[in-house]
Parts: C-alpha cells; sequence; structure tokens
C-alpha cells in the first residue's frame, strides 16, 4: 500500500471521528451544517390528575365463573360474594322408583377455578345453600342484584381447598333429599318438565359462611351437581344403586358482591360515579367496581408547545404498585375506558368506548390499549403513541378514562397505588 493510499484512510478515519465526537457533545443528530436541520431528543413527563369512582354496576349474569366468599382488607374494606343459581332438570332422564326407593346419601359437588388470596393460608371455604324463592328470569344481572330466599339452609359444610383440579363436595340435608325422591317416585307434576321444576324450584343461593375469610371462584353450569344417591328394588325384587344428577345446565346464574368501605383507607368513597381524590391512593378492585379515574388534559399544554415536534413514544406506567397494598393478585391487565363529567362507561354495541391500540382507528372497538402487568417491576405499561399524536395534530381529543381491569366480572383482583406513580412519559424529537 502506498503512502498516498495511507494518507487517504487515515483522513477519512479521523474526520469521521469528528462528526461523531460533534453530535455526542450536542445531543443532536445531524451534520451541523447550514443545509442540514439538527433533530433533538426530549423525553418529557405530563402532569396527570386521577381520582376514584365507584361504577353503578357491574355485569355479573353468565360470566364463566361464580364468586363466593369474604375477605376484609384495611385497604379494600370488608368484600362478600354470594352466587345465584338456577337448576337444570332432564326429565326424561330421570328414573322410575317404587315404593321401596331409600336414601343412601346426597351431596353437593362443585370446581373451583380462582382463589383471591392464592397463599397456603385462608384455604377454608365454608357455604351455606338455600332455595330461592322467586322466579329466576334469564335476564340481565349486576353485582348489586338480589333474589328472595325461603331462608332455609339445605346444605352447610366446609372443605379445605389444596388445588384447583379436584371436586369439592358437602353433604345435603337428608330431608330435603327425600322430598326429591319421594317427589319423583310419586311422578309429581314438578318433575314432569324444566318449567314445572322451576316453578317448584326456582334455584340456589350459595352464601359464605363465618368461617370463611378468602374469596373463591366456583366453575358454573355442568360443573356443579346436586347428586342424590338411593337404592330400590328392581322387578325381580333385587336391590340396585342409583343416582339422580341436576347441574346448572344453560340457565342463568349470577354473582352478588357487596362492600363496605368505611373502615378502609378509601372511607371517602360512598357514592357511585362520583369522583373522590381526597384519598392518599388510588384503587382499582375488580367485582367491587371500583376503578381510577385519569384526567388527561395536561396533554393540552405539550400540544400546544410541541405542534411541530414529532412524538416517537407515549408510554402510560401505573406503578410500582404499592406491594403491601392488598393480599390477593393485582389484576392481569387493564383496559383505558372512555368517560365524561358523568362518570359512566361510554358503550359502543356490546362493548365500551376506549383509547384503541397504536395504528388502529381512534373509533374502532376491536383493538383496545392493554395495559399488561409485569410482576418483576410491579407495574402496568402500554404504549398510546397514536392516541397522542392525534391529540396533538387535534384530529381527536378525549381527556377522561377510566383504568378498567379486564377481569372486572369474574375476579376480586385489586390494587393501590400512589398517585404520583400514574404517569405519561414521552418521548420526542424536534428539529433545531
Amino acid at each position: 500500500m502506498n503512502l498516498l493510499v495511507k494518507i487517504r484512510i487515515f483522513g477519512a478515519v479521523l474526520l469521521g471521528l469528528l462528526l461523531f465526537i460533534s453530535c455526542e457533545e450536542r445531543e443532536q443528530f445531524g451534520l451541523n451544517s447550514d443545509d442540514v436541520a439538527t433533530v433533538e431528543f426530549t423525553t418529557t413527563q405530563v402532569e396527570l390528575a386521577s381520582s376514584i369512582v365507584a361504577l353503578d354496576s357491574v355485569n355479573t349474569a353468565k360470566v364463566g365463573r361464580m364468586l363466593i366468599g369474604k375477605l376484609n382488607d384495611p385497604q379494600l374494606g370488608s368484600v362478600n360474594a354470594s352466587s345465584y343459581m338456577a337448576l337444570a332438570l332432564s326429565a326424561a332422564a330421570l328414573p322410575t322408583l317404587t315404593e321401596n326407593v331409600i336414601l343412601d346419601s346426597a351431596r353437593f359437588g362443585f370446581r373451583f377455578s380462582y382463589v383471591y388470596d392464592t397463599s397456603l393460608f385462608n384455604r377454608g371455604f365454608g357455604i351455606s345453600l338455600s332455595e330461592i324463592d322467586e322466579e329466576f328470569k334469564d335476564t340481565t344481572y349486576i353485582n348489586s342484584s338480589t333474589l328472595a330466599t325461603r331462608g332455609i339452609s339445605i346444605a352447610e359444610g366446609t372443605v379445605n381447598v389444596v388445588d384447583l383440579d379436584s371436586t369439592y363436595h358437602i353433604d345435603l340435608n337428608d330431608d330435603w333429599a327425600t322430598q326429591i325422591l319421594n317427589g319423583i317416585q310419586n311422578e309429581e307434576s314438578a318433575f314432569s318438565g324444566q318449567t314445572e321444576f322451576s316453578e317448584y324450584l326456582p334455584g340456589l343461593l350459595i352464601s359464605p359462611l363465618s368461617n370463611t375469610f378468602n374469596i373463591f371462584g366456583l366453575l358454573p353450569r355442568e360443573n356443579i351437581t346436586v347428586e342424590i344417591y338411593y337404592s330400590d328394588l328392581d322387578e325381580e325384587g333385587n336391590e340396585i344403586d342409583g343416582v339422580i344428577t341436576l347441574d346448572g345446565g344453560i340457565l342463568p346464574y349470577f354473582n352478588n358482591i357487596t362492600s363496605d368501605r368505611s373502615s378502609s383507607r378509601i372511607s371517602d368513597v360512598v357514592d357511585l360515579e362520583i369522583e373522590y381524590a381526597s384519598p392518599a391512593t388510588r384503587v382499582v378492585h375488580s367485582g367491587a367496581g371500583l376503578v381510577t379515574k385519569i384526567n388527561l388534559s395536561g396533554l393540552q399544554a405539550f400540544a400546544d408547545a410541541n405542534e411541530e415536534n414529532i412524538v416517537n413514544l407515549a408510554e402510560l406506567e401505573v406503578g410500582p404498585l404499592d406491594a403491601l397494598s392488598v393480599s390477593g393478585t393485582p389484576p392481569v391487565a387493564l383496559f383505558l375506558y372512555i368517560t365524561d363529567d358523568r362518570n359512566s362507561l361510554i358503550t359502543d354495541r356490546e362493548s365500551f368506548r376506549s383509547i384503541q391500540e397504536d395504528g388502529a382507528s381512534f373509533l374502532d372497538r376491536a383493538f383496545p390499549a392493554i395495559l399488561l402487568y409485569d410482576s418483576e417491576s410491579n407495574t402496568y405499561k402500554t404504549s398510546i403513541s397514536s392516541f397522542v399524536q392525534a391529540y396533538i395534530a387535534g384530529d381527536y381529543r378525549r381527556d377522561e378514562v377510566f383504568l378498567y381491569p379486564a377481569d372486572m366480572n369474574t375476579t376480586v383482583n385489586a390494587f393501590v397505588v400512589d398517585p404520583s406513580s400514574i404517569k405519561l412519559n414521552i418521548f420526542y424529537s424536534e428539529l433545531r
């Protein structure tokens, strides 16, 4: 290699180093010439106001899980969950019984799909069963709905929940089971079809006993059974054994969830659809209908000052959560449901209007932005860059949203967070 080539290579390397050092010192991107604009990258945090809102209702009918139990948390207050279920009768499957029929035993069977406090403590599940005493319509039910009962317990029992894969049982009252057997044996009209049976027994209320200090979720429909075991004689006089099984079938069921926050850190939250900014914490509580409302109007000042700038990333962050806030687990994900001064959800056909994920149409409803929970950082995060870009451009502006849990209808999961830990971080670039 001749000397001239070496000099050219050395000169090119030197020029490259000078350009790199120039960009590094200025924290800009560009050649720093008169005809090429430099780009400066900046990070800012938009101030967000927040409050707690208790929603007026949460749909709990036919949601895929029956919630039963009690808990008392200093952050959330006391919560009580009970379930109402209709019983299905298959008249064609009923046996023909003789006057020799004898009750052997009767039991109520169920399987679990959820437990609020997942620790090895508070695994006792004590329940009482009573008969519903009014028509069980197949309609909408919410967390405050109730049905009248006959006030007589037909079963009480407690099991220790070791795992969620097993089927558990408690004994049913023998006198009650004998009445069912006698009605079938006498071919009473109440057992001739579903309509007649529903008039005779509209359904059951499953409520927690005082020895329960956790909230559990039961699989509904065919996973909850009334089993009546009997012995009888056949035509030859031989003893035969049999079982009559009733379950939930495709009939309605719903959860009643009540809460008392009077002795909690959020005791101020009393009335529905009212903003409460006074508590020192912010709360999201599934089942009980508690959400945190975020006011995004702080974006206006940022939009006014950055009309010509480019938003590279706008990230909404909630957390770290209060690590010792509640005994259960946080919701797995949150939606950003749009609301207004009335503090109600805005319906959009079968769903609610929400901020959509990046790249989706603002008016779409199929691609909601989702804040996923990360257990390592104890934080929720998601990008709402498209929303912020549209906000700055004036194409689409919404200032009020709820942090709404994805499992609102099926759990009592919750979290508590400091208001200062709800942040909107914006990374943007501007030409200089």
